[in-house]
């Protein structure tokens, strides 16, 4: 028995994803290629005991080192909690807070850039 499998995503023009499943169905990898079958961006998924995505690496061309990495933190009820953004360098880009409002079924969402200032709120639903 295997314990990855992949799928084929055809995409405009050509272009397609290949995603790399683990035997439970979480997406481990996505890679993407251009018309001609040449990689052009690769995504790299990594999950915790629990199946929670806990980091998302993101390359560039280069493959070597990620362009963007995201690492994801939850409360003990499995909640998204907070995520931060990292780029060049890994250095921190931006921050993500989540507060959950179960009774609403609401999320409000706050970005704040790399010094810990808000410049964005948003509120989202479907909790």
């Amino acid at each position: 028995m295997t314990d990855t499998y992949t799928k084929e995503i055809p995409l405009e023009e050509g272009e397609k994803y290949i995603e790399t499943y683990s035997a439970n169905g979480q997406v481990l990898q996505r890679d993407g290629y251009d018309a001609d079958g040449v990689l052009t961006d690769k995504v790299v998924y990594v999950y915790d005991q629990e199946g929670k995505e806990v980091e998302r690496l993101v390359y560039g061309s280069d493959f070597v080192k990620p362009r963007t990495r995201l690492v994801y933190f939850y409360d003990n009820e499995g909640r998204l909690i907070k995520s931060t953004e990292y780029g060049h360098e890994d250095q921190l880009v931006y921050t993500y807070l989540y507060e959950h409002d179960k009774q609403e079924g609401k999320i409000n969402v706050k970005t704040l850039d790399k010094n810990g200032d808000p410049i964005k709120e948003a509120l989202e639903y479907g909790i």
